[in-house]
This record gives C-alpha cells, structure tokens and sequence, in this order.
C-alpha cells in the first residue's frame, strides 16, 4: 500500500518554537526551490582558503533568510510582499524580530539538509566534474 499524503507531510515538516516564544510549522527545502533566486544557500565547508570562502554580503544574507522563511514556513505562512504588509491572512517578514528571523532561517536551512556536510559534497562533485575522466 502506498504511503498517505500525511505520511510524507509527517516527514517533511516540523514546528518549531522561535525565541520570542511564537511557533511555526516549517517544511525541508530542497536546492530547487531557490533555482532562479541566484545562488543556493549551502554554507562553506569548512575550507577556509581564500578561492574557496564565499563573500556574502549583508545584502544577501538577508534575501537568503527571507527566502528560507517565505518558502519554508507552512503556518502561519510569511510574506515579503509590500502588499502584504496588512494582510490578515500572512505574516510580514518585518514583523518579526532580527533574532526570530534569523533562529527561523537557520532552523529551516538545518531541517533542510543545507549543512557544511551537503557543502562538501557538493564540492567533491563540482571537483569531480572539472577533473579529467580518470584522473
């Protein structure tokens, strides 16, 4: 028999408890719910030389943790729509405190796989596809 909806639900989803004390049921994202926002969020991997470390700007890191948060929270669900800046039905990022964004960001970046282990593959693979065959 088939595995439910709410089988598969159950294992890609979570609530989580931010630190003012509000919660939020957030889902696993998966590198292609960022295709076509420019880079995908897997941290360094730890190889701290300087070709290797990403630079990431202020900018950036923001527009990552509004993404992990549009995209990865399931209720209530969070907007960074202007439009949805009185909308009852959503949550406006800039509602939320810098610390709340920043704990909710990374706990769905970690509940996603997103972690400096999924960066060195990542890594290995890209070394393996610039590598000649067999070498």
């Amino acid at each position: 028999m088939p595995s439910s909806p709410k089988e598969f639900r159950a294992l890609s989803r979570k609530e989580i408890t931010l630190p003012s004390g509000l919660t939020v049921e957030i889902r696993k994202l998966s590198a292609m719910d960022f295709v076509g926002h420019g880079e995908i969020p897997l941290p360094s991997s730890g190889d701290d030389s300087a070709e290797k470390k990403p630079n990431f700007t202020g900018e950036q890191i923001v527009r990552f943790a509004g993404l992990m948060l549009t995209k990865g929270s399931m209720s209530p669900h969070f907007s960074e729509k202007a439009e949805d800046l009185d909308n009852p039905d959503v949550v406006h990022i800039s509602d939320l405190s810098n610390q709340d964004l920043t704990f909710a960001a990374a706990a769905i970046a970690e509940f996603s796989g997103f972690s400096k282990e999924a960066a060195a593959e990542a890594e290995s693979f890209r070394k393996d596809k610039e590598s000649p065959a067999g070498t």
